[in-house]
């Protein structure tokens, strides 16, 4: 994507106005409005340019879409463009504010979101172990009982990094991430505990 995008559809909406019975010499009435409009869709590609790369996407193709309801003149066209284009920088000031968030329950508070990237891990583990039960019988799988709420902690734990820190940072500085890790694993050897004791009251 470059300049020469926009001015394309600048030039597309100029012959427009044209093809729609503006003589090209009464368009120096509208120089400062398209001048305007000129400037606007350079910012916006300016802020697309900066902002893609930080959100790990390439710029996208820009291309001419003729509208539903063509306008009834000039005036209302360029109008038209305006509001496009604050669609257009709305939605990614929108992407931009959710990639400053993290990207798991990115509304939910700090402790609540790494417990539950705990308590999903220890429910996975929690589900491995019984298939290896199934397979080995409860003697056989007798370690699983302590491997599996550690190994649910380790891989939660690791997670967290990924999930708990958002897309773009807001600051150079190096941010510490508590991961609540005495809370974490008093949480996964709490889930698995009680799923063996269901397992032990069902008879399994």
């Amino acid at each position: 994507m470059s300049s020469a995008d926009y001015e394309r559809l600048l030039s597309e909406l100029a012959a427009e106005l044209t093809a729609n019975g503006l003589p090209r010499g009464g368009r120096t009435a509208l120089d400062p409005q398209l001048s305007a409009l000129d400037d606007r869709l350079l910012a916006h590609q300016a802020d697309l340019l900066h902002s893609c790369p930080k959100l790990g996407i390439a710029p996208p193709k820009l291309t001419a879409i003729a509208p539903t309801t063509p306008p009834p003149d000039a005036g209302a066209a360029i109008r038209q463009a305006h509001r496009h284009l604050d669609t257009a920088t709305s939605s990614l000031m929108q992407a931009m504010r959710w990639a400053t968030m993290p990207r798991f329950l990115p509304k939910a508070r700090i402790r609540t979101r790494h417990l539950a990237v705990y308590a999903l891990c220890a429910v996975v583990a929690v589900a491995v172990h019984a298939m290896v039960i199934l397979q080995n019988g409860v003697i056989g799988a007798a370690l699983g009982f302590a491997v599996a709420p550690l190994s649910a902690f380790a891989v939660a734990y690791l997670l967290i990094g990924r999930l708990g820190r958002p897309w773009i940072r807001t600051t150079t500085k190096p941010v510490k991430l508590n991961r609540y890790p005495k809370y974490g694993l008093i949480l996964c050897v709490a889930i698995d505990l009680v799923a063996a004791l269901a397992w032990l009251t069902t008879g399994g």
